[in-house]
């Protein structure tokens, strides 16, 4: 079940494109995909050897249960899931539902997870933003077997970090195309947050 205040990610960025290009807002959008690795193919797993790679893009991947995060290759067999992470290994039938933290270097007003599954079964899909001063600050779900996927978002004046989190018997869903919204300074962030506050209400 969507929350109450569940926008999509494009519906958000759509109408405040305007806004946000004028404040020299940075959209980042990883695809997991080829590009950002090597080998291409295969299911290798993100450890500190990509923690430069992607604090370019300003996030750093953790898992806050200490297990592994698994990235899938361009070539895995289910399609849908191809260049995706999972957060266990789909290969040995281990538990899959662990939540995954995303921490970002620069502070973020908006970020999104798309999830992807094969439909066997119902799972929750919630993602949680959090500032170090505040705490929680937003959250936002997905119930649903995920055959189709669904995005998940959240949104709010400031974002440090984020965690992704499942529920499920055993095996959780696909984690792709991770979206956010970078801030480039404080006093930008206050006029963006009164205006996507403004929309949010309509």
């Amino acid at each position: 079940m969507r929350s109450n205040r569940f926008v999509t990610f494009a519906g958000i960025l759509v109408a405040s494109v305007s806004m946000l290009a004028h404040a020299g807002i940075t959209f980042q959008h990883i695809d997991f995909g080829p590009s950002h690795r090597q080998p291409a193919n295969g299911i290798i797993t993100i450890d500190d050897s990509f923690d430069e790679h992607f604090a370019q893009l300003g996030v750093v991947f953790g898992s806050p249960t200490g297990n592994p995060i698994y990235w899938m290759g361009a070539d895995y067999g289910f399609s849908a899931a191809a260049s995706s992470l999972n957060m266990g290994d789909p290969r040995t039938g281990e538990l899959t539902n662990h939540p995954l933290r995303v921490e970002f270097l620069t502070p973020v007003l908006a970020a999104s997870i798309h999830g992807v599954d094969g439909g066997g079964d119902i799972d929750t899909l919630t993602l949680r933003a959090y500032t170090y001063a505040d705490g929680l600050v937003e959250s936002s779900s997905v119930t649903s077997n995920f055959a189709a996927g669904h995005t998940v978002s959240v949104f709010a004046d400031r974002i440090d970090y984020i965690l992704i989190e499942q529920t499920g018997v055993a095996h959780g869903v696909f984690l792709d195309d991770l979206r956010y919204v970078q801030v480039p300074a404080p006093s930008t962030l206050a006029l963006l947050g009164f205006g996507l506050l403004a929309r949010r209400r309509r």
